[in-house]
């Protein structure tokens, strides 16, 4: 894990999310802080395959990470989206972006607001 790359987490790691979890654990540009699932014994699990934190509220990670990616059940996007949009978090979000476009342009909306990456 990097001790100066970019601080992220992943929320959501079922199938994907995993693969992100190890994405990020993997490369020498980004530090992995922890991932986050509801489920918190698939949490615990993916933490410690890839050696970090794992927490059941993705809200704990708000004020630790610079960038998260959200790979949770579509219909949760834009909550978790919007949420780390708001504390000025960049967010990288499995597709589909929202579960209707009215709330996927108010994420764009929000991201550019914010000035973060989205």
């Amino acid at each position: 894990m990097a001790e100066n790359g970019i601080k992220v987490g992943v929320i959501g790691v079922g199938y994907l999310g995993k693969i992100h979890a190890e994405k990020y654990a993997a490369s020498p540009k980004a530090q992995l802080v922890a991932v986050a699932d509801i489920d918190g014994a698939r949490a615990k699990e993916i933490g410690a395959s890839v050696g970090v934190e794992a927490v059941a509220d993705y809200r704990a990670l708000l004020r630790r990470v610079q960038c998260v990616s959200i790979a949770v059940p579509t219909r949760f996007h834009y909550q978790v989206a919007r949420d780390f949009i708001e504390a000025g978090v960049d967010v990288l979000v499995e597709k589909p972006l929202t579960a209707d476009i009215a709330e996927a342009r108010e994420l764009v909306e929000r991201a550019t607001k914010q000035r973060v990456i989205l």
